[in-house]
C-alpha cells in the first residue's frame, strides 16, 4: 500500500496568511471520496483543483455495522492520492470530514488511526445536522429570492438529507428543520433489488411515509399550494438524472450546476433507466461503471421526494457539503456568505 504520509503533511492545517488561501476540502461519504481546493477571490471562491474517487467506503455497512478491508483500503488509496494533491499547494488551511458510513461503523476509531498513519489526513466525523447544513451553504447561492422557503435535499451514500429553509431579505437562509432519512444508494442496493418493480416501489413508498410527519409539523403542502416553496437537489442522483435528460455524451458539470428539472421530465428518466439493461447502464457515460446497480435506488428516493412535495420542478445543484466547508474556511463560520464560484475559473473547474 502508497503511504503519502511524512512530516510535510503537518503543514495541511496551517492557516495562510494572506486570508486568500489555499483552502482543501476533502468529503468523505458512504460511495465517494470528494477534493476541493479553492483560494479566496473578494466574496467568492476560485476552484483551483477538483478530484473524486468512487470508494463505496459503507458497502457492508447496513448489514455488519463494520467498514470493511476492501472498502478501507479502496479508501485509503483515495485519500492517498488526496494527501498528494494537496501536497501540491502547502502550506494550506484543511478541513477532512467523514458522514454516514463512519458514523453507523463500530470499527470507526480504527479507521480514523489508521487513515492518519497512512496518509497523514485527520478526518474529522461530522453529525447529521451539520452536514445538512453544510450542504445548504454550498448551494444556497443558487436558492430562488422569489420563493421565500425552500426543501434542499442531498440523496448521499448511507443516508439522504433534507433541510427546510426559510430566506429573508439580506440574511443567509435559515434552517427551520432538518430530517436524515436512514438510507441512501450504497445500502437501498444491499438492501433491495430496485431493477424489481416491487422494490422500487417500496423504496419509494418508504420514502414518502418516512417524510409524512416532517411535512406536516412544517405545514409544507399548504406553503406548496400558496407557491412559496422551491426545492434543491445537491446529489449525484439529481445530477445524473438531468445530464441523462439532457442527453450528455459524457458529464458536464455546466451544463448541470443551477439548471431547472421539471417533474414530467424527471419521470420520464426514471422510465428510460428502468428499461436499461444494466450493461447499458454501466456504458452510459453519464452514469458509468460501478453505479449502475445504485441509480435505481436514488432514483426511486428521488422519485418519492418528488410524489409528497408536488413543486412541479426542481433545481439541481453540482455542489454541496465540500463547498459549504470551503466557505466557512474561507469567510468564518459566522459569516452570512454563502459558496459563490470565482467565474473566471468556473468553466475549467
Amino acid at each position: 500500500m502508497v503511504s503519502a504520509h511524512n512530516k510535510e503533511h503537518d503543514s495541511f492545517s496551517r492557516p495562510d496568511s494572506t486570508g486568500r488561501g489555499p483552502y482543501a476540502v476533502i468529503d468523505l461519504g458512504s460511495y465517494t471520496c470528494r477534493l476541493l481546493v479553492v483560494s479566496r477571490w473578494e466574496h467568492c471562491l476560485e476552484t483551483i483543483e477538483v478530484f473524486s474517487r468512487f470508494t463505496r467506503l459503507g458497502e457492508g455497512i447496513s448489514r455488519s455495522n463494520l467498514l470493511s478491508e476492501e472498502a478501507i483500503a479502496r479508501t485509503t488509496q483515495a485519500l492517498v492520492q488526496c494527501a498528494n494533491r494537496i501536497q501540491q499547494h502547502a502550506p494550506i488551511a484543511m478541513r477532512a470530514v467523514a458522514t454516514e458510513a463512519v458514523r453507523r461503523a463500530q470499527n470507526k476509531d480504527d479507521f480514523l488511526k489508521h487513515i492518519r498513519k497512512n496518509t497523514g489526513i485527520s478526518l474529522e466525523i461530522i453529525s447529521q445536522e451539520q452536514e445538512a447544513k453544510f450542504a445548504l451553504k454550498g448551494c444556497a447561492g443558487l436558492l430562488d429570492s422569489s420563493h421565500p422557503y425552500g426543501l434542499v435535499f442531498d440523496i448521499g451514500g448511507g443516508s439522504t438529507e433534507i433541510t427546510w429553509i426559510l430566506q429573508k431579505t439580506g440574511c443567509a437562509p435559515e434552517v427551520l428543520d432538518w430530517v436524515s432519512l436512514p438510507f441512501g444508494v450504497v445500502t437501498i442496493a444491499e438492501d433491495y433489488y430496485t431493477d424489481q418493480a416491487n422494490d422500487y416501489r417500496l423504496v419509494r413508498e418508504n420514502t414518502c411515509n418516512l417524510l409524512e410527519n416532517f411535512t406536516e409539523r412544517n405545514n409544507i403542502r399548504q406553503y406548496i399550494l400558496e407557491n412559496q416553496v422551491q426545492i434543491l437537489g445537491t446529489s449525484g442522483t439529481a445530477t445524473t438524472a438531468l445530464a441523462l435528460h439532457q442527453g450528455l455524451k459524457r458529464y458536464e458539470r455546466t451544463k448541470i450546476d443551477g439548471m431547472m428539472f421539471k417533474y414530467p421530465d424527471i419521470y420520464k428518466v426514471i422510465k428510460i433507466v428502468q428499461m436499461m439493461s444494466t450493461q447499458e447502464r454501466n456504458y452510459n457515460r453519464c452514469i458509468g461503471i460501478g453505479r449502475a446497480e445504485l441509480v435505481l435506488g436514488g432514483l426511486a428516493i428521488l422519485e418519492g421526494l418528488c410524489n409528497i412535495w408536488p413543486v412541479g420542478v426542481m433545481k439541481v445543484a453540482d455542489r454541496g457539503v465540500r463547498e459549504g466547508i470551503a466557505t466557512d474556511i474561507a469567510f468564518g463560520k459566522d459569516s452570512p456568505l454563502v459558496y459563490e464560484p470565482y467565474e473566471r475559473l468556473e468553466v475549467a473547474a
